[in-house]
């Protein structure tokens, strides 16, 4: 289906990235004159998997593509953000793809091949043949998979020339299989190389005998020797001749179960046999051990016949909590959601994948279908805001639900995606909220109020070493917003990210003690060796980092422990411990403004103490934080006062009465009158 274009607009997407830090290159010409890879790929095409289940649209080939199309590429920048940026309108999808076939990375060209099937080129067919002579297996196999995808007769002859014998049977079996979507065996025969001892050859051999006789007896009879990859690729052959199973479902359920019903595929198989298979499949639930009765369950799911349900449902109690789920999820799909109900309800915490399962299986989702409908089948509607904050979702559902609101529904979806992105409940996954981040872009509108945590949100969890050194200039005057994210973010990814933003603009050294406390007592491994890693070398010395963390910030310590440790910091660094513990006597936490004033009070008495005393303990006693009043009142009740300065004596004794008289809080009176008593001022 044909996505909406963006609202881009000049003044529009300079205002989003003057709101945004991000720096993002701009293709030429006007607005009017972009699109987005999003665009030129579609929906459909960005969430295919490949025979394997892999992720075809991978976070490399993304960001190969968006190089090619003329978008320069950060090092940190999610692949998300590549998809929705800017590029030339012009660009021809297949035109980013295609040279991708020569890149110096496997991965790349691996995935660019599993591109060039999902996106439906058939121009392409000679550029993936060429690719079966890659040096690189799995390069071989995805080209395979693709020309099967491609469905061109063109291909036949180099998919069942001469080079069968591949060193990895993958790449054999996605030959195979590719001959079998393109379902022409006559033609596959006349191009076959004869070479006997090769398993893809037999096989191959085996279907042709198999569609001579209309029978599946030579391919069933290959299935127990073959290797797993061959017989994937046989057992993809038989499903695509459904009426033929249907008449030998006894023989072709035994035959699965005697290969070795180890995975989903082969009772898929075995279920293909539909009530003949059910027969044999039955047994195998009753008298099996659990993984057989767990295969069996799935195959039962798949024979469509209604004379297993009974004995699915007594499955819903049997003792293994396998069987048990793959039971219910049968029975969803033979269309009986009511026996299994209870039982998904249920058995939803035991397995990461099963609530995804049971609600594609259920159809019960307004959601599901929404995004159902968004890729390709019917026009969107609003229930797919109600997919952005579906938990029964996966991840990557809900994130291509941020960006289709952000496509068809711009205005309604633009205070949504906002909250998404903000998180301010803390109970939306990373994932979800960066594409919240990046559909704001498609809105054609600035966001509000999100700073430095939308660079964040969009910024890649690899290293930033490679940043270009202009690149970051837009983060600055942000440091402050990302210092905050990167101690008090709840997803340990948004605090790794904002610890190395704060290294590519030269930030860390302003965040020394932050560094050390998030190097001390972040639960993140990663997050604490990034803190480690960037201490200046004069605070990097373990003891001192040790010191610091006990001295600096609240911990379960005693005060006398805090006072002890902040003592020895003023041996370690009398240079540094001053201003350090002067900052902390503001601070918000207790512990340890407390025990920054016993360690001023421990430091010689001099004429920066009273400067400090006069500046900064007797306005303390003002403040509108009962914990810096008491922090103030302690210190200057622990100086001499009458010896140090005369008239900051009075001073501090009339202020101190105030306090005791007056103060709202009691812990603030009472350390008034401690203090009061010790400089001879008291009642």
């Amino acid at each position: 289906m044909t996505l909406p274009l963006p609202q881009f607009t000049a003044i529009g997407l300079g205002d989003y990235l003057a709101n945004t830090p991000i720096a993002m290159a701009l293709p030429p010409g006007p607005p009017s004159e972009w699109t987005t890879l999003l665009h030129l790929l579609g929906l459909s095409a960005l969430r295919a998997r490949s025979d394997s289940d892999q992720e075809v649209f991978s976070d490399d080939v993304v960001r190969a593509m968006a190089r090619k199309a003329g978008r320069a590429v950060l090092p940190d920048e999610q692949p998300v953000l590549l998809l929705v940026s800017p590029i030339p309108a012009s660009t021809r999808l297949s035109d980013l793809v295609r040279p991708l076939l020569s890149d110096s990375s496997w991965s790349v060209r691996s995935k660019a091949a599993l591109v060039l099937g999902a996106i439906g080129d058939v121009a392409q067919v000679k550029v993936l043949i060429r690719a079966l002579s890659d040096d690189d297996n799995d390069v071989r196999r995805c080209a395979a998979e693709a020309l099967g995808r491609l469905g061109s007769p063109e291909a036949i002859p180099a998919l069942a020339a001469k080079g069968w014998g591949d060193s990895d049977s993958a790449v054999d079996a996605a030959r195979v299989r590719a001959l079998a979507r393109l379902d022409d065996w006559a033609l596959a025969a006349e191009h076959l190389a004869e070479d006997e001892d090769e398993s893809a050859f037999l096989a191959v051999q085996a279907i042709l005998e198999a569609e001579a006789q209309g029978s599946l007896g030579p391919v069933l009879d290959l299935l127990e020797d073959a290797e797993e990859a061959m017989r994937l690729a046989l057992t993809e052959y038989v499903i695509s001749r459904p009426e033929r199973a249907a008449t030998e479902g006894e023989t072709l359920a035994r035959r699965a179960l005697d290969a070795g019903m180890d995975n989903v595929t082969l009772a898929r198989l075995a279920g293909a046999g539909g009530a003949e298979a059910g027969e044999v499949l039955l047994e195998q639930l009753a008298s099996g051990g659990w993984s057989e009765r767990m295969y069996a369950a799935i195959a039962l799911g798949y024979t469509g016949s209604q004379e297993v349900v009974e004995a699915l449902k007594e499955a819903l109690v049997d003792d293994d909590s396998d069987v048990r789920r793959e039971a219910a999820l049968a029975l969803l799909r033979l269309g009986h959601p009511g026996p299994s109900a209870a039982i998904l309800a249920k058995e939803t915490s035991t397995s990461y994948d099963y609530p995804a399962r049971a609600t594609e299986l259920s159809g019960q989702s307004p959601s599901l279908r929404a995004l159902a409908l968004a890729t390709g089948r019917a026009p969107v509607d609003e229930r797919v805001l109600l997919a952005i904050g579906d938990k029964k979702l996966d991840d990557d559902s809900r994130g291509i639900a941020c960006l289709l609101a952000a496509l068809h529904f711009p205005r309604e979806g633009q205070g949504l995606l906002e909250a998404v992105a903000r998180d301010d409940s803390r109970d939306v996954p990373l994932k979800v909220r960066r594409h919240a981040a990046a559909g704001l872009l498609l809105t054609g509108t600035p966001p509000r109020a999100l700073g430095a945590l939308h660079r964040v949100l969009l910024c890649h969890e690899g290293e930033v070493s490679g940043y270009p050194k202009g690149s970051v200039t837009p983060l600055y005057g942000h440091e402050g917003a990302l210092a905050f994210l990167a101690g008090k973010d709840g997803d340990w990814p948004v605090r790794l990210d904002a610890l190395r933003l704060l290294s590519a603009v030269g930030a860390a050294e302003d965040y020394v003690e932050l560094l050390q406390h998030i190097s001390r007592f972040d639960p993140d491994s990663d997050c604490r060796a990034q803190a480690r890693s960037l201490l200046p070398i004069t605070w990097a010395q373990r003891d001192l980092s040790d010191v610091l963390a006990q001295a600096l910030f609240p911990t379960k310590q005693e005060d006398a422990e805090k006072t002890a440790a902040m003592q020895e910091l003023a041996q370690l660094r009398p240079d540094l411990v001053l201003p350090l513990a002067e900052r902390q006597l503001l601070s918000e936490e207790r512990d340890a403004a407390r025990a920054s004033a016993k360690l001023i009070a421990s430091l010689p008495a001099d004429e920066a103490i009273a400067a400090l005393l006069r500046e900064r303990a007797l306005p303390a006693l003002a403040d509108s934080s009962w914990i810096t009043r008491e922090a103030a009142a302690e210190l200057l009740g622990m100086v001499d006062l009458a010896k140090l300065d005369e008239e900051l004596h009075e001073l501090a004794v009339e202020a101190l009465r105030e306090r005791q008289e007056e103060d709202d809080d009691s812990d603030v009176r009472e350390a008034a009158e401690a203090a009061l008593k010790a400089l001879g001022g008291g009642l």
